[in-house]
């Protein structure tokens, strides 16, 4: 069972997506009044060195987060080191024989075995992270409280920030999968990697010059685009082989993906504008009221600027498993079936160590994680350019 370190990802991943830096290309295979800094030494507490002694009042501030994706939360399993999936493909039709009986050489055949079409995939792999911090003893504390309820506080934000680094990290990792999802769709001739914009500009003739910047700010495209985006998930809501890929031996089953059982990823930039522009809202309560619709402020990243620009928080920048770096501009969104991604082992647990001797006690939280992704299964990505794959460098 390989288990990959992945904290260097998962941070790189969380600093992208806070607008720490700006959008790079992802592995994804393994306050003055607002903050001044008071540099006088000799005022600072003996244990982190940033509290200042005898502060008269102390908010204790840490970051508001929650799990952004819980219909992510799939079949959890404890035990074992890998995820099975069974797919049983439709028995095809054959001659009914009860109109043959009069024919000359007519034989029974109601005992002939015929046998279900079954294909196994295997999902194996796990991501590991910790995250650790150190909570001292109350006389390393006490010169910077006036109170043991305010030093409680502050020790108690110890560890409220160490939960919520855990949610942000699987936040981050979360979002990563459904980025990797799209990457991995990413082909300008399939059926499932929409370019609505060169669709949109081929429908004029001469053949219209509108850029992706442009589309976004166009009442008309938005109206147009909105139909197309309710075509597709209507068509997604039928038997079809045009937006899965075929299992490693090379088959391919019909899939279908109703409304109740799709995930609907939509980008924030596409539908403000649809809200703005269009001077309605109608379609876009239509798709809130779904059980699996989320609206995606941030693919990958924000960039660092104060209002990210679409071309940052539209991109998709990533290595996928084939060890091609693709880039995937002004992505719209993406619908996928429940069983195409999901969260096949989570475990968090949480260990202390105590130094008696020192004064403090240690504790760690740490996850082991399974994301998988099932491209057998209908999965449809739309955008307004098409993907840049670039291949490894031999």
């Amino acid at each position: 069972m390989k288990v990959s370190q992945v904290y260097n990802i998962v941070n790189s991943i969380q600093s992208q997506l806070f607008g720490e830096t700006a959008v790079a290309v992802t592995d994804t295979t393994g306050l003055r009044a607002l903050g001044e800094q008071i540099s006088a030494s000799n005022l600072y507490d003996k244990f982190v060195g940033a509290l200042v002694d005898r502060i008269g009042k102390t908010i204790v501030r840490t970051l508001d987060t929650k799990v952004e994706f819980p219909g992510l939360l799939r079949n959890e399993f404890e035990f074992g080191a890998m995820l099975a999936k069974i797919n049983f493909d439709i028995p095809a039709a054959d001659n009914n024989t009860a109109w043959d009986i009069a024919d000359p050489g007519f034989t029974p055949d109601q005992f002939d075995v015929t046998l279900p079409v079954t294909k196994v995939i295997y999902f194996k792999g796990t991501s590991t992270w910790r995250v650790r911090c150190t909570v001292p003893d109350e006389p390393l504390l006490n010169s910077a409280f006036i109170s043991a309820q305010e030093m409680l506080a502050f020790i108690n934000g110890i560890t409220d920030s160490m939960e919520k680094s855990m949610i942000e990290k699987i936040n981050a990792v979360s979002l990563s999968a459904i980025s990797a999802m799209i990457a991995e769709k990413a082909d300008a001739s399939s059926a499932a990697y929409i370019n609505l914009l060169d669709i949109y500009n081929n429908l004029t003739t001469p053949a219209g010059t509108m850029t992706a910047e442009e589309a976004l700010r166009s009442p008309e495209f938005l109206r147009w685009a909105s139909a197309q985006i309710d075509l597709i998930i209507s068509y997604m809501d039928t038997p079809s082989v045009l937006y899965n890929e075929a299992f490693p031996d090379g088959t391919k089953v019909a899939r279908r993906t109703t409304r109740d059982n799709m995930h609907i990823w939509l980008h924030s930039q596409f539908v403000q504008a649809s809200k703005s522009f269009m001077e309605a809202d109608t379609f876009h309560k239509d798709l809130v009221s779904m059980p699996y619709y989320k609206e995606i402020k941030l693919f990958q990243g924000s960039g660092t600027t104060p209002i990210p620009a679409a071309s940052s928080a539209m991109q998709i920048n990533v290595k996928v498993e084939s060890g091609d770096e693709v880039q995937c501009d002004y992505v719209l969104g993406c619908f996928a079936d429940r069983e195409a991604i999901g969260i096949g082992k989570y475990q968090v647990k949480t260990a202390s160590d105590r130094n008696n001797i020192d004064g403090y006690t240690n504790y760690a939280s740490m996850a082991n994680i399974m994301h998988y992704i099932d491209l057998s299964e209908s999965v449809c990505v739309i955008a307004l350019a098409d993907p840049v794959i670039t291949p490894p460098t031999p």
